[in-house]
C-alpha cells in the first residue's frame, strides 16, 4: 500500500506534465495583447499556491534533478505565448520604467489609470514610456531615464536580447524567432542594443579575465566580454560574456528558469522542438550554437558555476519581483520559482555545477519567499517643492544670479560716474559704497517757501516810497 501511494503522485505528475506540454503546444500561436493590466504583485498565499502540487511529492522529488523535473509541470500549464513582433510593445509593461512612467501620467488616449484597483483599463500600447535596459548602469537610468524610442529616433531603443541566446538550443524558422522558447518573456528583455550585439552575442556567460570589450559610454564599461577568468576543460583560449553586477543575478535566475521550463528530464519518449526545447545548464564554455529541435540530447549553455555565484552576488530586487507578477498576472500566467525562491537554485545543483544531492528539498509552503510591495505607481504631486526645483534648474538659477550681479554693478559705476555715490575705504580697509542723500521734497518746498518769501520782503522793501517833508 505504502508503495503504491508513493507510486500515485509520481503517476500523476507524469500525467500533469504530458497535459501541460500539450496544452502548451496548442496555444504557442501568438495571442492578442490584453488591455487590462494588474499591477499588484501577488500575495504571499497566492505565490505558495501556485506550487502547492509540490506538497503530494516526496522529499527526493524535491531537490537534484527531480526538482528540475518537478517545475516543469508547473510552469508550463496553461503558458500563452506572442508573436517576436508584439513582444515590444510588452515591454511598455513589464520592463517600464515605474518612477519616470507612472500609470497616473495615462491620459484617456492610452488608457487609463484605475487607482482604486491599481489598474490599466483601456491600454492601447501606443505611449511612449520610459523603460529600463538591461547592461546599462542602474544608477544611471535613474538619473538618466531611457524613452522607448527616443525623440527623432528612427527605432526603438533597444534590442531584444534572449538571455539564453536562440542559437544555443532554439532558434529560427526560416527568418523568424518562433513563438515559444523564443519569445519567452521570462528570457527575453530590453537590453542595450551595443552590449546585446558586441558583448554578449551568443557568448557563454562567465567572469572574465581579460576584457576586451572596451565601451566608449561610462554607463556601459561594466560589462565585459574576453576569457575566462576561471577556465573549464582547457576552454580558456574562448570567449564568455559577465554582465555588469546588478544585472549578474536577474540573468542567472532567468537561465534556471529555462531549464527547469524547457527539459525532458525523466521522459522516454519526447519529441523536443524549437517551441518546446530541451535546454541543460552545464559547467564549461559551449562555443557553437546547437539547435535540440534535430536531436534528443540536450542543448547546454554554461558555465554553470559562475551563473550560480552570480544568484548569491545580485539579490533580488523589487523591480525584478515585479516582472515576474507582471508576466504572471497579464501575459504568460507563469512565474520564475527562482524569483520567488532563489535558495531552490542551491537545492538543484551544487557549487561546482553537479546536481545537489544532500538532505533539503524545496517546502513552498515553508520556504524563505520573495514578496513584492503592493505596487502603487507614484501619482504626480503638484505642489511646489523649492528644493526640487533648485536641484532641477541649478544652471538657470546661476545664470539669473549672474545677469543681477551685472546689472548691480552696471547701477553703480552710473551713480559714481554721475557723483551720486562714491567708494570709500574704511580704517579696516574694507571698501564701502556710500550713496548721497538726495534732499527731501518736503526740504526742497520750505526752502523754496522761504527763498520766495525773503524775496517778497526785500522788494517789498525796496519798493516803499518815502514820503517828501514839508
Amino acid at each position: 500500500m505504502k508503495t503504491v501511494r508513493k507510486i500515485l503522485p509520481l503517476l500523476s505528475l507524469l500525467l500533469m506534465s504530458s497535459i501541460s506540454i500539450n496544452n502548451n503546444l496548442k496555444q504557442v500561436n501568438a495571442a492578442s495583447l490584453p488591455n487590462s493590466i494588474i499591477l499588484n504583485d501577488n500575495t504571499e498565499e497566492e505565490i505558495r499556491n501556485y506550487y502547492s502540487s509540490f506538497l503530494n511529492l516526496e522529499e527526493n522529488e524535491l531537490r537534484g534533478e527531480n526538482l528540475l523535473k518537478n517545475l516543469k509541470p508547473i510552469l508550463s500549464q496553461n503558458n500563452v505565448f506572442y508573436s517576436y513582433d508584439t513582444v515590444s510593445d510588452i515591454y511598455k509593461i513589464t520592463d517600464r520604467n515605474w518612477e519616470s512612467s507612472p500609470a497616473s501620467e495615462l491620459d484617456s488616449t492610452y488608457g487609463n489609470y484605475d487607482v482604486n484597483n491599481n489598474k490599466i483599463i483601456n491600454y492601447s500600447y501606443k505611449d511612449n514610456p520610459y523603460i529600463f535596459h538591461y547592461y546599462v548602469d542602474r544608477d544611471y537610468q535613474k538619473d538618466n531615464p531611457i524613452k522607448y524610442k527616443e525623440e527623432g529616433a528612427s527605432s526603438v531603443s533597444f534590442d531584444k536580447e534572449h538571455i539564453w541566446a536562440k542559437s544555443h538550443g532554439f532558434g529560427l524558422e526560416g527568418n523568424a524567432v518562433v513563438t515559444g522558447a523564443g519569445t519567452d518573456l521570462h528570457n527575453l528583455v530590453a537590453a542595450n542594443p551595443s552590449v546585446n550585439s558586441s558583448a554578449h552575442n551568443n557568448y557563454s556567460y562567465g567572469y572574465v579575465k581579460d576584457n576586451a570589450y572596451n565601451a566608449k559610454e561610462e554607463y556601459l564599461q561594466n560589462n565585459k566580454r574576453g576569457t575566462p577568468l576561471h577556465p573549464h576543460n582547457e576552454d580558456e583560449t574562448n570567449v564568455v560574456f559577465e554582465p555588469q553586477d546588478s544585472d549578474k543575478g536577474d540573468i542567472a535566475r532567468a537561465l534556471c528558469y529555462m531549464v527547469a521550463r524547457y527539459n525532458y528530464i525523466g521522459q522516454i519518449n519526447y519529441s523536443p522542438s524549437k517551441e518546446e526545447p530541451n535546454l541543460a545548464l552545464v559547467d564549461y564554455i559551449i562555443k557553437d550554437g546547437f539547435d535540440c529541435s534535430t536531436s534528443l540530447d540536450a542543448a547546454p549553455y554554461g558555465i554553470l558555476s559562475d551563473i550560480l555565484s552570480w544568484n548569491k552576488l545580485d539579490k533580488v530586487d523589487q523591480y525584478e519581483i515585479h516582472r515576474n507578477n507582471l508576466i504572471y498576472n497579464n501575459y504568460q500566467y507563469n512565474r520564475n520559482p527562482f524569483i520567488d525562491f532563489p535558495t531552490w537554485i542551491d537545492l538543484i545543483w551544487n557549487e561546482d555545477g553537479t546536481f545537489y544531492n544532500g538532505n533539503n528539498f524545496a517546502n513552498p509552503s515553508a520556504d524563505e519567499l520573495n514578496v513584492g510591495n503592493e505596487y502603487i505607481p507614484p501619482v504626480n504631486d503638484d505642489t511646489f517643492d523649492l528644493n526640487q526645483f533648485i536641484q532641477d534648474n541649478k544652471i538657470l538659477i546661476v545664470i539669473i544670479a549672474l545677469v543681477i550681479v551685472v546689472i548691480i554693478i552696471i547701477i553703480i559705476i552710473i551713480l559714481i560716474k554721475n557723483g551720486d555715490a562714491k567708494i570709500k575705504i574704511t580704517k579696516s580697509r574694507k571698501a564701502k559704497l556710500i550713496i548721497k542723500k538726495t534732499p527731501s521734497s518736503k526740504s526742497k518746498t520750505n526752502k523754496n517757501s522761504r527763498s520766495k518769501t525773503s524775496s517778497k520782503t526785500k522788494n517789498k522793501t525796496t519798493k516803499t516810497k518815502t514820503k517828501p517833508i514839508k
